[in-house]
C-alpha cells in the first residue's frame, strides 16, 4: 500500500512540475523570438532611412540646399552616432568639398557599423545555445 501512495506522491510532483518547466521553455523560447524580431524589425527601419537619407544627404551637398525634413531625420530618427556627425557637418561654415565628402563618408561608415552591430546581435540570438 505504501508503494502504492509514493508512486502516486511522484507521480503527482512530476505531473506538477512538467507544466512549469514547459512554461519556462516556452517563455525563454518566445522572448528569444521576439528579441529576433525586433531586432530585424529595427535592421529593416534603420536600413530604410539611411537609404533614404544618404541620396538625400548627397543631393544637398552637391546643391548646397539641406531641407528641415532630412536634418529633422538626421537629428531625430538615426543613432546618436550618427546624428552626432551630420551636427558636426552642419555647424560648420565652411563646407568645402573635402569637408563634405569626408562627412559622406564617415555617415556611411557609421550607418553600416550600426547595421553590422544589428547582424551580429540578431547572429548570437540565433546560434545562442
Amino acid at each position: 500500500m505504501s508503494d502504492i501512495l509514493i508512486g502516486v506522491i511522484i507521480g503527482g510532483l512530476i505531473a506538477s512540475i512538467t507544466p512549469i518547466v514547459t512554461l519556462i521553455f516556452d517563455h525563454r523560447h518566445w522572448n528569444r523570438e521576439s528579441k529576433l524580431e525586433h531586432l530585424k524589425s529595427e535592421r529593416k527601419r534603420l536600413e530604410n532611412i539611411y537609404s533614404k537619407n544618404l541620396k538625400r544627404f548627397s543631393e544637398a551637398m552637391r546643391e548646397n540646399s539641406y531641407s528641415s525634413d532630412m536634418i529633422m531625420d538626421f537629428i531625430l530618427t538615426m543613432p546618436k552616432d550618427i546624428s552626432a556627425t551630420f551636427k558636426e557637418f552642419m555647424a560648420n561654415p565652411n563646407k568645402t568639398d573635402a569637408k563634405s565628402k569626408k562627412a559622406y563618408i564617415n555617415t556611411v561608415l557609421l550607418m553600416k557599423k550600426s547595421l553590422s552591430d544589428i547582424d551580429k546581435k540578431i547572429e548570437n540570438i540565433i546560434f545562442q545555445k
